[in-house]
């Protein structure tokens, strides 16, 4: 199970609506994203040569405008 579904079962059970749970969900992630690529960079030694540090913004931009897509059609889907 994973953290987002367990987020929004948890907020359908304490009485949220769909909306404030998938909210309160996609906003948790967000320090929980960053905090493990923060200690990923940081166990790594910090050594990223340019082609990688594109990669990753690259990928974690992508990521994020997904993320925001799929929360928006799992919001409005009834």
């Amino acid at each position: 199970m994973s953290r987002s579904s367990s987020t929004i079962m948890g907020g359908w059970i304490s009485g949220i609506s769909t909306v404030d749970a998938t909210e309160f969900s996609f906003f948790l992630a967000i320090p929980t994203i960053f905090g493990a690529t923060a200690l990923t960079i940081f166990k790594s030694g910090m050594n990223f040569n340019s082609g990688e540090i594109i990669t990753l913004f690259i990928g974690f931009v992508i990521a994020f405008l997904v993320a925001l897509i799929v929360v928006e059609k799992f919001v409005s889907y009834k």
